[in-house]
Order: C-alpha cells, then sequence, then structure tokens
C-alpha cells in the first residue's frame, strides 16, 4: 500500500490568496466607480431639476398675473425685473421678480411700500435683499415686443442660458 499523501504546494496556497485578493480588489473597485456614477447622476438631475424650477416659477407667476395687463417690465434698485400689479381686498400690491446675489427673488409689497423713481415709474427703489429666495439663477434678461410677447433668457450657474416665452393673453 502507498501510504503517500498528496503535497500541497507552496505556489497553491499563493494561488488562492491571490485569487481572493483580485476578487477584494474587483468588488472595492466596482462600488468606488458606482459610486461615482451615483454621484454625478444625481448632481446632473438637480441641476436640471433647477433650472426647471426657475423658468416654471416666472411662467406661472406671469400666467397668474395676466389680468387686465399687470405684467410689466421694470427694475428693482436698477436690477431689471417682471413686475406684477395684483389687486387684495380692494389695495394694489406689486409682485417683482428679479435677481439678486445668484438667486431668482420674488417680492410681494403693496403699493405704499414701495418706492417709485417718479410718479409714474415701474422702476422701485427697495432693498434687494427683502426678497424671497426661490432657485438659484445667475442672471435674468428681459425683452418685450409688440406682440404681447416677454422674452425671458435666464442664465445659470454654469452659464447655460434657456430662453423662454411669455405671450400675455389680457389686455395692456
Amino acid at each position: 500500500m502507498n501510504n503517500t499523501k498528496p503535497r500541497r504546494h507552496i505556489v497553491d496556497s499563493l494561488f488562492i490568496i491571490s485569487l481572493l485578493f483580485l476578487f477584494v480588489f474587483s468588488a472595492i473597485l466596482l462600488i468606488a466607480l458606482g459610486g461615482s456614477v451615483y454621484k454625478r447622476s444625481i448632481k446632473v438631475a438637480l441641476n436640471n431639476s433647477q433650472k426647471r424650477v426657475a423658468s416654471s416659477y416666472v411662467l406661472q407667476k406671469i400666467r397668474q398675473g395676466d389680468e387686465n395687463g399687470g405684467i410689466f417690465i421694470g427694475s428693482v434698485s436698477d436690477t431689471p425685473a417682471i413686475i406684477i400689479d395684483n389687486n387684495i381686498n380692494g389695495q394694489k400690491y406689486y409682485t417683482c421678480l428679479y435677481v439678486h446675489e445668484g438667486y431668482l427673488m420674488e417680492l410681494l409689497a403693496s403699493e405704499t411700500a414701495l418706492i417709485k423713481k417718479d410718479k409714474n415709474s415701474r422702476d422701485f427703489e427697495i432693498t434687494k435683499s427683502s426678497g424671497q429666495k426661490i432657485t438659484k439663477l445667475q442672471n435674468m434678461t428681459l425683452k418685450s415686443n409688440l406682440y404681447n410677447n416677454l422674452e425671458i433668457i435666464l442664465t445659470f450657474e454654469d452659464g447655460e442660458n434657456q430662453t423662454v416665452f411669455a405671450t400675455f393673453f389680457s389686455e395692456t
């Protein structure tokens, strides 16, 4: 009878250990790559969401205020603004949409609380930081034409521009 045991070589042990390390390294690499892809996806989704919020918010405010020619291009302390004329319980209010310190801002104030540059002006002198921050936005350019259209160019943090058009249905 031959009682010889199969001999284990050191190469066999090293091969098994190296396979284990290769598996662990591959798993860690896969987790790291998946994490970076997920992080990038979330960043893109958040960026797109902020852009949709800004354009939708401005357009919705214009649609709400499109009554009796109550939408104007004006300024808030020399910053271009969309001015929406509101009548609440017989009192005249203005909603001002403007950009200040990297944010789209909204301010609702009564006619008596706003200081006009001159009597018939749509330009107001106020503290720009008194409005509410809506979403991040670098700049808002406003252009109006004769056909009751308002062209709004929104500039975002990444420098990308988005142009939205609003058509007024009320008489001015």
